[in-house]
């Protein structure tokens, strides 16, 4: 038997550890997470109608109470997703998911009121309370949600909204998720998964390369009809959601999440737009670095390089830990602060040796549900929002099985989170 020590290791012997998310192994440590989240729960919906009468010290115990409620629904769902993304074959495993979601939105829609009262106290009422240096760790949160004042609807239909998300938005996604899981690409006479596939495109091989795009095409061939009416049947949701709530554009709901002002996102856009000769050049000039006259389609990821560089576990997770703590020590100042959610689950996981990237095979999906939220600005693990991220498409790429990571960059394009904050409704439910 092979002995894997820590220089050795590559992506095929990195394996999920989970049980710093939950305060007992397995499904009953999920259970008294959301056992928890439901006593919170009622303890918060006592406040139902006394919002707008909240002296500051109320406000803090209620939004203490609530990140405390955040981080026990988010330590549940993150379980859950994580664990069912291993294997979306497991009926248990999904069952279990699904079971998470129907409470998690059950909790969702309880407290649906304090967004809506929050939302109808005067301005001058918010900022002498948001002044106060005790309610700092929420003031962001709590002025952020101010912004969907325009969009809210009346409580029964927020209500209505919230429920139907189980087995509407949300209930597609998992269908695309399982659909993108079972995706497999014949190469070189074996069956490997679409990612294997993808990470063939990477090759300094023009002619592996070639074969890979083949490959990929045809492999994602099965079941295209059904994933496009999924993505068509998303986009028909979102638009009558944007119209309910009165957005006057499909993307006027994403840049008020983001903070951003539309003015500033079509000038971003315009920008890009203008500036197009960008990657033509670029494309030009690799054509050029890899000897060819013009790229075809399956050249544009391919390495410049001559042959393939590998690192194993200590050096890779170096290098990716010490440009988190660069970040962090530069942007630390001006990070707002949402919430005093906590989580151990990335330094329990790095003390154990382990990460948190499953070991590839057939039945490991290539689009793995995640959960993000709060923390103190960052994503780390205690969670409420749903973040699918589809590595189904042809720009995402990873290391196949049994090889280490490469020293070339991987690419994972996703739908950015939203912050776990006071929005419980559009949160995907904690």
């Amino acid at each position: 038997m092979r002995v894997v020590t820590t220089t050795d290791m590559t992506a095929q012997d990195i394996v999920w550890d989970l049980d710093p998310l939950l305060p007992e192994p397995g499904d009953s440590g999920v259970n008294a997470l959301l056992d928890r989240a439901d006593a919170l729960t009622e303890e918060l919906a006592r406040a139902r109608d006394r919002v707008a009468g909240f002296d500051v010290d109320e406000l803090v115990q209620f939004m203490q109470t609530l990140a405390e409620l955040h981080d026990a629904v988010g330590r549940a769902g993150s379980f859950a997703g994580l664990h069912f993304s291993a294997d979306t074959t497991d009926p248990a495993r999904g069952a279990l998911m699904q079971r998470v979601e129907e409470r998690s939105t059950a909790i969702a829609t309880r407290l649906l009121f304090f967004e809506l009262e929050w939302a109808e106290v005067p301005d001058e009422r918010v900022e002498a309370l948001l002044a106060d240096d005790r309610i700092a760790f929420a003031a962001h949160n709590l002025r952020a949600a101010r912004r969907y004042r325009p969009h809210l609807l009346s409580e029964p239909e927020e209500v209505v909204l919230a429920e139907k998300t189980v087995t509407g938005a949300s209930a597609w996604q998992r269908l695309f998720e399982e659909q993108v899981s079972t995706i497999t690409v014949e190469l070189d006479g074996q069956t490997v998964p679409l990612e294997a596939g993808l990470s063939h495109l990477h090759s300094p091989d023009r002619a592996v390369r070639a074969v890979a795009a083949q490959a990929v095409t045809e492999g994602l061939q099965p079941g295209l009809r059904t994933r496009a009416y999924v993505l068509n049947t998303l986009l028909a949701d979102k638009s009558v959601d944007d119209r309910l709530r009165h957005y006057d554009s499909w993307i006027a709901s994403r840049n008020l999440s983001n903070e951003a002002s539309d003015e500033s996102v079509q000038a971003l856009v315009e920008a890009v737009v203008g500036r197009n000769t960008i990657p033509q050049r670029w494309y030009a000039l690799k054509a050029k670095l890899l000897g060819l006259d013009r790229l075809a389609d399956y050249d544009r990821l391919a390495s410049v390089a001559d042959t393939e560089s590998e690192i194993g576990w200590d050096e890779a997770s170096e290098l990716v830990l010490d440009a988190y703590s660069t970040r962090t020590r530069r942007f630390r100042a001006s990070w707002p602060t949402p919430c005093n959610c906590s989580s151990t689950a990335v330094g329990s996981t790095r003390r154990r040796g382990r990460v948190n990237v499953p070991a590839r095979s057939a039945r490991t999906p290539s689009r793995r549900t995640t959960r993000t939220c709060c923390s103190t600005g960052r994503r780390n693990g205690a969670t409420c929002s749903r973040s699918p991220t589809n590595s189904a498409t042809a720009s995402t790429r990873t290391s196949h099985a049994g090889k280490a990571c490469s020293t070339r960059a991987r690419r994972s394009p996703s739908r950015k989170p939203r912050r776990c904050s006071v929005r419980p409704s559009r949160s995907g439910g904690c």
